[in-house]
């Protein structure tokens, strides 16, 4: 008798099932695994998983927390990373190890790198990486920069940044610039070799200029310092020269602006206070101030100078067979690349 009423019971407890299936239970079934973030979908994976949603959406950069989380995931290490077309900008990643990380069109604008590790075939291809931090980054061989987008005016975070720190080493910079210069001319690259070399010059100006006026103001306290200050105004004196001349050699048409101003200058000096037998007029003191300068002669006006005026036409001739020279040294240096 009471097994007449278990059963009943007992067949209510029973999972209903459809065609022989067991019903769907409502039990939550386990979180898939993502896989290692070697690609894009992979790297979306983890980051939802993480919460960062609004990274993979682009709303957000990625952080530097990121980035550690998904080497971890990755076994460690950076190798095939894929952090190709990321938004990476403005964030710290110094010395952090990127070899062989795949970064094809990221972001890095104003990121800092400082000691980095970017070896290997996929670092840097096709990157924007204008305004980065690179001090101490590890550049190699095998690092591929080619296509990279440093800015207009290839000024790196080193140098921009260098104003709003108390012990400004410029010399920072110069090894940077240095590092990418020589990696431009081993590829055969010399107009963006050229670049990083003006760079470069720059900041030795830059260092120089903060040594004199550091001398200088220690001169000021003794007069013991006069002859250092002497010789580091003549450096001064002699790199502002190179800049303003000729650019340090990638600037050729700055000889040119430096010889129409010689000319010039010099015809209004002749015309307000040269010494002529015959008065002349300003075209007369240009023509004198040219034709001296380009050591062609005279032709078939000659003028009569008298005093200080001889003297400055024969010294304007040696002066701009100088400019003729350097300007043609320069150009053809340019052009031959």
């Amino acid at each position: 008798m009471i097994a007449w009423v278990l059963l009943p019971i007992s067949l209510y407890n029973k999972p209903h099932s459809t065609n022989g299936r067991h019903a769907v239970t409502d039990e939550t079934p386990k979180q898939q695994e993502c896989p290692p973030p070697r690609t894009r979908e992979a790297v979306d994976c983890w980051l939802r998983r993480w919460g960062r949603g609004d990274v993979v959406e682009g709303k957000e950069p990625l952080t530097r927390n990121d980035v550690e989380r998904l080497i971890e995931a990755n076994g460690g290490t950076a190798k095939d990373l894929d952090l190709s077309r990321r938004n990476v900008r403005g964030i710290d990643l110094h010395e952090m190890n990127l070899s062989c990380a795949k970064l094809q069109g990221a972001d890095l604008r104003h990121a800092t790198l400082d000691g980095a590790n970017f070896e290997g075939p996929g670092a840097g291809q096709q990157t924007d990486m204008e305004g980065v931090k690179l001090f101490g980054a590890r550049v190699t061989d095998r690092t591929e920069l080619r296509r990279v987008q440093w800015g207009k005016k290839v000024i790196l975070g080193d140098e921009s940044g260098m104003g709003a720190r108390e012990d400004k080493k410029w010399g920072e910079c110069v090894e940077v610039y240095r590092t990418l210069k020589h990696w431009y001319q081993r590829i055969g690259d010399n107009d963006t070799a050229g670049r990083f070399y003006y760079r470069e010059l720059e900041c030795q100006r830059k260092q120089v200029w903060q040594e004199w006026r550091e001398i200088f103001r220690r001169s000021l306290e003794t007069v013991k310092k006069f002859r250092e200050v002497a010789r580091r105004s003549w450096e001064v004196v002699k790199y502002c020269g190179y800049e303003q001349l000729f650019g340090y050699g990638e600037r050729p048409w700055r000889v040119v602006r430096a010889a129409v101003v010689i000319i010039l200058g010099l015809a209004v000096a002749y015309y307000l206070l040269g010494s002529f037998v015959d008065p002349i007029r300003f075209l007369d003191a240009l023509y004198f101030s040219a034709v001296s300068f380009s050591a062609l002669g005279y032709g078939g006006w000659a003028p009569n100078p008298e005093g200080w005026a001889r003297y400055m036409g024969v010294a304007e001739s040696f002066l701009g067979v100088f400019t003729i020279a350097l300007f043609l040294v320069t150009f053809t240096r340019k052009m031959v690349r």
